[in-house]
Order: C-alpha cells, then sequence, then structure tokens
C-alpha cells in the first residue's frame, strides 16, 4: 500500500514541469549575437506575403525564434509581433498561430515566439512562416546569406535571395524544484519504509 501511495506520488512529481529547454532542430545561423550582421527587411516595407520557408527533422515545433533590430528608436515606439505557420505555400493553409511577442523601443537581438501548443509537423516536409506586425514603429528582421539549405526567403510569395535569420525547435520540459523536492521526500520514506 506504501508502495502505490509513494509511486503515486511520484508520477504526479514527474508530471509537474518547470522551465523548458529550447531544443532547436532547425537554424540557419547558430549566432545570436546583435546585429549588424547579415542584411535587413523592413517588416513594413516587405511586400506581402512573405516570411520563410523551413524543413524540420522533428515531428512538431513549438517556437520560432528570429533576430530583430528597431529601425527608428527616435520614434519612441516599440512593436508587438506573432508569426503564423503554413503548410503547402507561404499562403497555404495556416496550421499554428504563435503568441505576441512585444518590443520595447530601441530592442535588439533574439525573439522567441511560442506556439500555444505543440504543433504536429511531417518530418522532411517544407513549411512556411510569416511575421505580422500587430502594432509599433519601424523593425527590421535580420537576414541575409545565412547557409541554410533546407527553405528561403520569399517576398510577394516568390523565393528571395538569402534567407531569414531563424531557429525552430521544440521545448523540452525540466522538472519544478517542488517535483524534485516531493520525488526525494518520496523516496526518502520508500527507504524509510523499507527498513521498517
Amino acid at each position: 500500500m506504501k508502495l502505490a501511495i509513494i509511486s503515486t506520488l511520484s508520477l504526479v512529481a514527474l508530471s509537474s514541469f518547470g522551465q523548458g529547454t529550447f531544443v532547436f532542430d532547425q537554424q540557419d545561423s547558430t549566432s545570436e549575437g546583435s546585429p549588424p550582421y547579415g542584411s535587413f527587411s523592413s517588416m513594413q516595407s516587405a511586400i506581402p506575403p512573405w516570411g520563410q520557408s523551413f524543413t524540420p527533422a522533428l515531428a512538431s515545433t513549438d517556437f520560432i525564434r528570429l533576430l530583430f533590430t528597431d529601425n527608428n528608436t527616435a520614434d519612441g515606439l516599440g512593436a508587438s509581433v506573432y508569426l503564423t505557420l503554413h503548410s503547402g505555400a507561404i499562403e497555404g493553409p495556416t496550421i499554428g498561430t504563435s503568441e505576441s511577442v512585444t518590443m520595447a523601443n530601441g530592442f535588439t537581438g533574439p525573439a522567441t515566439f511560442l506556439f500555444p501548443a505543440s504543433v504536429p509537423l511531417t518530418p522532411g516536409t517544407m513549411y512556411y512562416f510569416q511575421p505580422i506586425l500587430q502594432d509599433g514603429g519601424l523593425w527590421n528582421i535580420v537576414g541575409g546569406s545565412f547557409p541554410y539549405a533546407g527553405g528561403n526567403s520569399y517576398e510577394s510569395g516568390v523565393v528571395h535571395p538569402g534567407n531569414l535569420w531563424f531557429r525552430e525547435g521544440v521545448v523540452v520540459p525540466e522538472p519544478s524544484s517542488a517535483a524534485l523536492l516531493i520525488l526525494g521526500g518520496c523516496t526518502f520514506l520508500w527507504f524509510k519504509g523499507k527498513k521498517s
């Protein structure tokens, strides 16, 4: 009976997760240092539909990370951006929409777009994402001649030279501190009961 209770508590503890670890599936650069490197694509001047294609090796995605730089820090405006994920073509069916990311005025660096739930993908099949500016001033996404062979950047729905800087993958949950304490306590009780 004690063992059953301890096993149940252990399972509850292991199902409680803290922060996760980002595991990158597809990426065209491992450097997340500050721009300027590569070139810049202005979100306001890019002609829709525009974005980036990629070919996953994993069966789902939890996030996409892009590099941004504020095009006009003097305007005092930040920006709110989200991504749509498409299958089949840059204008194909939407299979996922990320949460919005808000960037403060003058922000430069990576922004991570999380999907509310894992988006199922077919490994080896090309998918497409589009950044959507909800509000804000002039913002640039870093792009350029990054060495990614599994996709291309798009503008006006056609292939554009180079790639956007991006990283895509899954979040692997890690046990929270509380879960580890509960598991440790359960293990201690089990060994104590075994000795008695």
